[in-house]
């Protein structure tokens, strides 16, 4: 049964590999992040493929996997370390 579920998984990864870029696009506005939100999202899908307890349910199991991707990746883009020089830039940008 867990190997009829592994075969699923990767033909439904290969099958709409271009649909989970669309939706990491979407999440990250960036062509970079989105083909590493789609990579990671494969790699975690695959390492898991255990934990699928219904073949109905891969779709689901799978966007969830990708959008947390997406979503870690829009945070950890999000952070940026402040030094004295971008401090200082930044005063002198806003009146």
């Amino acid at each position: 049964m867990k190997q009829i579920l592994y075969e699923r998984l990767i033909q439904y990864i290969l099958e709409n590999q271009d649909r989970f870029y669309r939706v990491a696009y979407s999440y990250t506005r960036h062509q970079e992040d989105a083909l590493d939100a789609v990579q990671s999202a494969v790699c975690k899908a695959l390492e898991a493929h255990e934990n699928i307890k219904n073949a109905d349910a891969i779709k689901t199991w799978f966007y969830r996997i990708l959008i947390n991707e997406c979503l870690t990746i829009r945070k950890k883009r999000g952070k940026v370390v402040l030094t004295a020089d971008n401090l200082q830039s930044r005063r002198h940008s806003f009146p």
